[in-house]
């Protein structure tokens, strides 16, 4: 019954992607990158990305970020 692990953006951060809900992205930071299912979420603060800190399967922690650090968001599979 767990909900599937998506990473979700406005709708203007995912234009300027180029991504649509069910596209992926990739999250990176200097420690690495992951890539996952992107949901465009209402409401969303412009130029922001929210990704699960503890979802299993998920090493988003590994990335070396907390709650509002910086990273790198790109269409999946572009780093």
């Amino acid at each position: 019954t767990a909900k599937p692990t998506v990473a979700r953006v406005g709708a203007a951060l995912a234009v300027e992607l180029g991504v649509a809900s069910g596209d992926s992205v990739t999250v990176s930071t200097d420690a690495g990158w992951y890539t996952l299912a992107v949901e465009v979420t209402p409401n969303m603060t412009d130029g922001t990305v929210w990704v699960p800190m503890n979802s299993p399967g998920t090493p988003i922690g590994e990335l070396g970020v907390a709650h509002g650090g910086d990273v790198a968001l790109s269409r999946g599979g572009e780093e």
